[in-house]
This record gives structure tokens, sequence and C-alpha cells, in this order.
């Protein structure tokens, strides 16, 4: 047995071959010897079916109660390995009023560990203290070599179970997490491109319809130039008939051509309000946020937040950059506001596009060199212009714009 788990069968073989020479009795003290280290063999090895049947019979032919503790030992451990806990706690309790260290010793160990498992994590912490102290008292004492090698070989397997528990826990929380964490930053990483992708994409049919829509208004304008010179020349014709025909001929080709564009165009303006309606959903900020002129708003709110004394200001071509970029991912958000309220001076428009960037009051403040007070101020003020009550956000009208 003291040789190790590769020997335990052999252990076995002869000890059941010594069970049988001592079955016709005579020698009860080495029969108890051998009914112990049995026990002991099936509890290492992990029958413990059979170290607890084992333990039956020591008992039988044991008249000694006061030895009987070391068998407790045996038989708590063999039922915590079943996850008989409840049996488990009820010998080993019984082995801890033994007076030998090492019966203690282990006791105690193995019934902190079932402690831990139900969750009396206090009544652990109490039996490792006691488990601590008879394991020092232990060592000091004096035993045979044998029999301490056999208690040295019963803590390490014991130690080397929880080991193997504790690291399978451990290897298994450090797999979860990392399947968390890749998950989480895969549709972080997923989100970002689709959300650049739309953004992009938003951006380059913007162009595409500004562009066609400008064509399509310029050749609008050809055409009515032309309608307008053919009825000019209609009305100084009036004496010639066949001249007239001509003309009225020409007329109606342009004014049929006239209507093609304009229907043209008007798909174009409703493909254009259905792009405004999906850049309302995407904050300005992630439209223009790679812009030198919002690295420069975020440089001067920093600036002024560090200094209280000598305040940083956008420059007037600084504010028609912002204005400008708004515009061209905007399809023209300042021109539809002031179409929509006229009253709005140059300052009032300023002051909007910075809401609809999504800065707040603290923010806006920074960068305009104000108080907090006076951006409340002037969101009234405008509120005022655009005929709205005090009660409507600002940020709730600019939404809709």
């Amino acid at each position: 047995m003291e040789r190790g788990e590769g020997f335990y069968l052999e252990a076995e073989r002869k000890l059941l071959k010594a069970q049988t020479i001592l079955s016709s009795g005579g020698n009860t003290p080495l029969a108890k010897k051998m009914l112990y280290s049995l026990a002991s063999l099936y509890q290492y090895m992990g029958r413990t079916e059979e170290a607890i049947e084992t333990v039956h019979n020591f008992f039988i032919i044991e008249s000694d109660t006061a030895k009987y503790f070391a068998s407790f030992l045996i038989v708590g451990s063999s039922f915590y390995k079943e996850g008989q806990y409840d049996s488990a706690t009820y010998y080993l309790k019984r082995a801890v009023q033994s007076k030998s260290y090492y019966t203690k010793y282990g006791a105690y160990m193995r019934l902190a560990d079932v402690a831990r498992i139900q969750g009396r994590y206090s009544e652990a912490l109490q039996y490792e203290d006691a488990y601590i102290a008879y394991k020092d008292s232990a060592m000091k004492e004096e035993y045979p070599a044998k029999v301490i090698a056999t208690l040295k070989d019963m803590f390490y397997h014991q130690s080397v179970y929880q080991y193997e528990t504790f690291m399978s826990r451990y290897r298994l929380y450090i797999l979860l997490l990392s399947i968390v964490l890749l998950i989480t930053i895969s549709s972080i990483v997923w989100r970002h491109f689709t959300g650049q992708h739309k953004v992009k994409l938003s951006l380059l049919n913007q162009q595409d319809i500004q562009t066609k829509t400008g064509v399509l208004e310029q050749l609008l304008q050809e055409k009515r130039d032309e309608i307008s010179l053919l009825e000019q020349s209609c009305a100084e014709s009036e004496g010639d008939r066949i001249k007239q025909l001509q003309i009225n001929s020409c007329l109606n080709g342009l004014l049929e051509e006239e209507r093609r564009i304009v229907s043209d165009l008007k798909a174009l303006l409703e493909q254009k309000e259905e792009e405004i309606k999906q850049l309302k959903g995407i904050k300005f900020k992630r439209l223009i946020e790679d812009t030198s002129i919002y690295q420069r708003l975020l440089y001067i709110k920093d600036e002024n937040a560090k200094n209280s004394t000598g305040k940083m200001n956008l420059e007037e071509e600084d504010w028609e950059e912002l204005l400008s970029e708004i515009d061209l991912v905007s399809f023209d958000f300042t021109t539809r506001l002031v179409d929509r309220y006229d009253a709005l001076v140059d300052n009032d428009i300023r002051f909007c596009c910075l809401i609809k960037l999504g800065f707040k009051f603290s923010e806006i403040a920074l960068i305009l060199g104000c108080s907090v007070d006076a951006v409340y101020k002037k969101e009234k003020s405008i509120l005022r212009r655009m005929d709205m009550e005090h009660t409507i956000r600002l940020k709730e009208i600019l939404r809709n714009i």
C-alpha cells in the first residue's frame, strides 16, 4: 500500500489471502489489523461500499469502542466520496472524538470539505482552524514510521482530489468567461462595422441624389427656357400657319420632356426624403466625428474645462466649416431649419447644430465659453423665435428636422 496506487491490486490480493487464513479464528489482534488495512485500501481505491462493509466486519470483532474512531474516519470519508454528506458528517463527527491527533486532523479536514460544499462557510472556517491545530499537534507527536506514512498517503490522495476538483471548476469558469468575452467583443465589432457601413452607404446615396438632382434641375431649366423661346416664336408668327405647326410640334416635344424630367425629379426628391428619414436615425456625431472641425470642437471643450480664464472660441471660418460638414451629411439640415423657422438668426442656427450633434448643455457652455445658465436662456430664446412653448425641449424639435 505504501508503494502507491500502482500496487493497490497486489495489496488487495495479499490482504484477502490474509483474511482467508485468519477467518478460522485464533488471532483476533492480527485480524483487526488486517480488516483496518483492507478498509483503508478500499477507501484509497474509491470502492466505498466495500470499504464500509469491511469496517462493519471490523466492528464485529473489535470490542473496544475507543478504537472505533479511526474506522469512523474511513466510513465518513467513504460516504463523502459517494456524495452522502449527511451520513459522512455523522461518522466524521464521531471520529473527532478520538484521542489521536491524526484521526482528528483527517476528520476535521473532511468536515470542512462537506461544510463548504453545502454552503456553510462559517462552519467550514471553524473546521479548518481545528484541522490546522490538530495537524500541527500530530506532526509533533511521535508515531511509528509506517503509521505516519499511511496517514500521509491518505491525506495526499485527499489533497490531490481537492486540487483536481478545484482545477476542473477553475478551467470551466475560465472557458465560460472566455466564451462570454468572445461573444461580447464579436458583437461590438460587428455593430461597429455594420454602423460604419450604413453611414458610408447613406453618405454615398446622399451625394448621388444631390448630383442627380442638380443635373435634372439644370436640364429642366434649359427645357423651360427653350419652351419660352418657342412660345415667343409662335406668337411672332401668327400669320405663318406652317411655321406655327412646326413650332407647336417642337413645343409639344419639349413639354413631354419637361413632364418626364419633372417626374424623375419628383422621384429623386421622394428618395431624398427617405434618405433624410434614415439619416435622422443616425446621430450627426457618428457622421462627422472623424472630421477635423469636430475634433477641434472637442479640443476647445477640453481646453476650456482645464482653464477657467482665457477661454478659446470657434472662429468664423470654423463655424462655416462646421455648418458645411453638417449640411453635407444631412441633406442641408440648416436650410431645412431656416425654411421652417425663418425668424432664427445665425447664432441660433449654430446653437441648434451643437444640439443636433448631441452635446450636453454643460459641454455647449464650454465650447461657447459661457455659463450653463446662459445656455438654458439661449434655448428659451430660440423656442420663442420658433413660437414654441418652453415646456418643449429644443432637441426634440430638431430631431424631426
